[in-house]
């Protein structure tokens, strides 16, 4: 009886690590890339933000934050990636986010290391930083 149960238990043990293993070689080698994006002449002064990039053989995601734009609120923020405008977010109680993802069958471009993020209100940009 002993001897069935730590069969059992070895065999169910087995077949979770085999399938731990399936899920993590599923979703393939994954690039996260990210940036600090920083203010520029005539943006708040305070204002910062972030952007990352995160790709696995399953999705594609995208998304950027941004804080301390409370003289901004109410004003639409165009975010660009190396130029092309990629999407756009609605400032409120200082805060800008946009979310991309392929998982929502939204359009995420390819962006490689050094790709460039600008934020811009009015076609001024506010802030900007490299993808590393």
């Amino acid at each position: 009886m002993m001897n069935t149960l730590i069969r059992c238990a070895t065999m169910l043990f087995a077949a979770l690590v085999l399938v731990q293993g399936t899920e993590i070689a599923a979703k393939g080698p994954r690039t996260i890339l990210s940036a600090t994006l920083l203010p520029v002449a005539g943006a708040p002064a305070a204002a910062k933000g972030k952007a990352k990039y995160d790709v696995s053989a399953s999705r594609t995601n995208f998304s950027v934050e941004a804080q301390n734009l409370a003289s901004l609120n109410g004003r639409t923020a165009d975010i660009s990636v190396n130029g092309s405008k990629v999407g756009s977010a609605t400032i409120a109680l200082g805060r800008l986010k946009l979310e991309l993802s392929t998982e929502r069958r939204q359009a995420v471009p390819n962006m490689p290391t050094g790709s460039f993020v600008e934020v811009f209100v009015n076609g001024q940009r506010i802030l900007s930083g490299g993808l590393r």
